[in-house]
């Protein structure tokens, strides 16, 4: 972009009518950021959206993931873009970075061995371990 122009971006997220009627958050999160590298003299403008999953509404918190998502990413492809990985290649290296983060997430907060069921019975998944509820 030229020095002399602007760029204007909106963002927003719509709660969907299930959840309104359940009284459920918006699963959905998204960030758009620009930043400056002063060593390559320029600036980056970063859009990204994390589509959460609702999964079994009475239980699930998503929304929680999809903001994470979406700041990880943003600080991810700032430390790529720093390190020399072209813009192009950025999607390629960030998803198994992301992935590993989530698996790292559930690692700290729901270890193997913890047992934490669901408080009533869930159909097809009475048999899953914490990790997997998580």
């Amino acid at each position: 972009m030229a020095e002399n122009q602007q760029l204007f971006v909106r963002g927003g997220s719509k709660q969907g009518v299930k959840h309104i009627r359940l009284n459920l958050n918006n699963q959905d999160a998204y960030a758009f950021q620009s930043f400056t590298i002063p060593a390559y003299a320029k600036s980056y403008y970063v859009g990204l959206v994390s589509d959460g999953c609702s999964g079994q509404p009475a239980f699930s918190h998503s929304e929680v993931g999809a903001h994470l998502m979406t700041l990880y990413a943003y600080r991810r492809i700032q430390e790529l873009i720093c390190a020399g990985v072209p813009v192009e290649q950025i999607p390629t290296v960030l998803y198994p970075s992301i992935t590993e983060f989530i698996l790292d997430i559930m690692t700290k907060v729901m270890p193997p061995n913890i047992v934490w069921k669901y408080p009533v019975k869930v159909e097809d998944r009475e048999n899953w371990s914490g990790q997997s509820r998580f």
